[in-house]
């Protein structure tokens, strides 16, 4: 792998952080409404279904149609093991 000073200038690279971007949400007064501005991170041409009960953004109605999920991301520890770990370490 390239260093970066051998980089191009401006090329990313997978540790590089993406800027971050707030959407805005407006909540009705009734608080059973919303309205957004978050693209759907599948295919970003439409806007992404906020799940208000959760607070996130799921892909679009086509993206979830075509298959598109939200799913978590696998630990490399799991948790049992880092309970465990931090068990021994106190006794």
């Amino acid at each position: 792998m390239k260093s970066g000073s051998e980089l191009p200038p401006g090329h990313m690279t997978w540790f590089d952080e993406l800027p971050a971007r707030v959407p805005r949400i407006d909540m009705h007064p009734s608080g059973l409404l919303c309205r957004h501005d978050q693209l759907c991170a599948a295919c970003g041409n439409q806007k992404a279904i906020y799940r208000m009960d959760i607070g996130i953004f799921e892909p679009c109605g086509a993206c979830h149609q075509r298959g598109w999920r939200l799913k978590r991301p696998r630990k490399l520890v799991p948790q049992w093991l880092l309970n465990a770990l931090e068990a021994q370490g106190e006794g």
